[in-house]
């Protein structure tokens, strides 16, 4: 990965986040906006970038660029399939946690057939990739197998203050 340029934004937001078992508030966010160049892995990219920011709670915002290649696991398979580009990113949303990213991805073709799903590594820049991540200092997201489902799902807790 080539080098990014962090914006930290300041502002105050009321969001509030729930699902079934845990719900949080917070009233504080950062936002990071970066730029991904020509061949950078953009799974790799958020993941080692939330780390090198402490990042443990966090969604993409947006994500507007092009993809040479987009490595996508579909809904209800298990393998990765990967769609060869040039291909024009039209939607990327997610979150991050400490315990990782779980990103999905959509991106047209020449002829505007758009593709997308589970984004996995291997996915790679074309011209750039130009992504803003606002986080929630307050808050923690953790994934954790739910044991009805057998994936990893989503926990929301208050961080102690």
């Amino acid at each position: 990965m080539e080098k990014y340029i962090v914006l930290f934004v300041f502002f105050t937001v009321s969001l509030y986040s729930q699902s079934y078992d845990n719900s949080a508030v917070t009233n504080k966010s950062i936002i990071y906006a970066l730029r991904l160049n020509k061949g950078d892995d953009i799974k790799y990219s958020l993941e080692q970038f939330a780390k090198k920011n402490n990042i443990t709670s966090g969604s993409l915002l947006t994500c507007v660029g092009s993809v040479q290649k987009m490595a996508v696991r579909f809904a209800m398979k298990n393998t990765v399939d990967t769609v060869i580009g040039p291909l024009e990113i039209v939607s990327v949303t997610g979150t991050i946690a400490s315990s990782g990213v779980h990103i999905h991805i959509a991106a047209g073709d020449e002829k505007g057939k758009v593709q997308g799903g589970h984004l996995e590594h291997g996915t790679t820049v074309m011209m750039t990739a130009e992504i803003v991540i606002m986080t929630y200092p307050e808050i923690q997201f953790q994934r954790n197998i739910d044991q009805k489902t057998g994936f990893p799902v989503l926990h929301i807790e208050q961080k102690e203050q």
